[in-house]
């Protein structure tokens, strides 16, 4: 099968698995676990950003993400700012961030994540994550790690990235301490200059009727 082909294929499976996962859902009665779930996964990064690909050469960008639970839930607005590098053990990113609060009297979180990714067969890697976040006001922290299996397909000036994931993220706070492990799935368009590499992408996350998250990104390559 050509890479065009791929490409296309790929896009399809991811759009019609991102459409189930998103489909509108009751949001009643839900379970004190899955309450729980979605605390945990209040300040893990790789909720808040939609990945990423992996940078062939040092690159620094600047992302923003929004994001939610549910429809009926206010959207978050995170930014952060993601240096890349390509090592002999595989591509590296560092991410620094910010995520704001979804309402008034709610927190505020500063995150980090750290990621590494290397190429398994043709198109298929493996990515390894791990994050950290602390709420504002020394209300709460949480720790995050994320195992992905990632295809990427190049072509001429543009990439595309469908990425399959599992999350484990823990949040101890004031009020309570969650623990959460979460499927997600998210796709991702990179447009390619010979500095600029500009990215937009959405991420679904099983979380309380479908946690959906739209992000982009801006980069200059160093």
């Amino acid at each position: 099968m050509k890479k065009e082909q791929w490409g296309v294929l790929l896009a399809r499976g991811a759009a019609m698995v991102i459409t189930i996962l998103v489909w509108p859902r009751s949001v009643d009665g839900q379970s004190d676990r899955e309450l729980a779930a979605s605390d945990a996964m209040l300040v893990a990064p790789m909720v808040a950003f939609v990945p990423g690909i992996a940078s062939p050469e040092r690159t620094l960008t600047l992302r923003y993400g929004a994001w939610a639970y549910h429809q009926n839930e206010p959207l978050r607005s995170s930014v952060a700012v993601t240096f890349g590098d390509s090592i002999r053990i595989g591509a590296v990113a560092l991410t620094v961030g910010y995520i704001s609060p979804a309402c008034k009297g709610c927190d505020a979180s500063a995150v980090t994540l750290a990621e590494w990714e290397r190429p398994l067969v043709s198109l298929l890697g493996l990515r390894l994550g791990a994050g950290f976040g602390r709420m504002m006001g020394n209300k709460g922290s949480g720790a995050s790690f994320s195992a992905s299996l990632p295809l990427t397909w190049r072509g001429q000036g543009a990439a595309l990235l469908i990425h399959p994931t599992v999350i484990v993220a823990g949040l101890e706070s004031t009020r309570s301490q969650s623990r959460a492990v979460r499927p997600g799935l998210a796709a991702a368009l990179q447009f390619e200059g010979e500095r600029l590499v500009g990215q937009a992408g959405a991420q679904a996350i099983a979380l309380r009727g479908t946690g959906i998250s739209f992000g982009g990104g801006l980069g200059w390559r160093l």
